[in-house]
């Protein structure tokens, strides 16, 4: 199994990992805001996303990390940059654990890890595809199982990555179920956190956490944007990342 990417520009590599149900169009702005800013950016899709083909077996977060080690093996990458959103962020954390000397920086953004302080929900959220089944035996309601699905993870369960994950839903139930919270004082890598302070799906306070468990890094607030940060400011983030790269 090889990861699909795409090479811009000249100068410092940076990897790009975009979030869960994104593709490899998802950070090609932030590809092209950055190869202006003279980095040669290596912009990766993941395993069942975008046109990738999808994976042979259901995967786990140590999976996308190893995927990631042997890409940059592959292009015969030495002390690259590698920047994360959502998603993305949590495998660069995993393969910064598992090989710390992989990276000379970590750009983090919104990035998923930290354990949820709805326990509630998380335990809920376990217990999804029994819900759902349950649901679906009663009289009449198979008839209209598709909108039961959706109502029942958006309102109930509050994530509907699961609803929409089709054949890597197993996969992203391997994902959510692996907080790293307890792990993240081993990363030494030099890390920029950037956040935007209206997130709803990876809050604010998440990235505060992992601010105060990776010792050194740094943390920007971008005012007035949510999850999708790197999606809709490309211009904005691509600058925070160069001041910070060339301090």
């Amino acid at each position: 199994m090889e990861l699909k990417f795409q090479i811009q520009g000249q100068g410092q590599d940076i990897l790009l990992l975009h979030g869960w149900g994104g593709s490899i169009k998802s950070l090609e702005p932030l590809a092209q805001a950055l190869s202006a800013r003279g980095f040669r950016t290596i912009n990766i899709e993941w395993p069942g996303a975008g046109s990738s083909a999808l994976p042979p077996q259901p995967l786990k977060l140590a999976d996308y990390a190893e995927l990631l080690n042997k890409i940059i093996t592959k292009l015969d990458l030495t002390d690259p940059i590698a920047l994360g959103h959502s998603f993305g962020g949590k495998v660069l954390l995993k393969a910064s654990l598992l090989h710390p000397q992989l990276f000379s920086k970590l750009i983090i953004i919104n990035a998923s890890g930290i354990k949820p302080k709805n326990s509630f929900k998380k335990k809920v959220f376990k217990g999804i595809s029994k819900g759902a089944s349950t649901l679906e035996k009663i009289p009449g309601v198979s008839k209209i199982s598709g909108g039961l699905r959706h109502a029942y993870y958006k309102f109930l369960v509050g994530e509907l990555d699961y609803y929409k994950a089709g054949p890597m839903r197993e996969t992203f139930k391997n994902i959510i179920a692996e907080d790293l919270d307890n792990d993240l004082d081993n990363i030494k890598t030099p890390t920029l956190l950037i956040w935007g302070k209206e997130d709803k799906i990876t809050p604010l306070w998440m990235g505060e956490k992992m601010h105060s468990l990776i010792a050194g890094s740094e943390l920007k607030v971008v005012e007035e944007k949510g999850h999708g940060l790197p999606l809709i400011a490309a211009e904005q983030v691509s600058e925070l990342v160069s001041d910070y790269l060339h301090k």
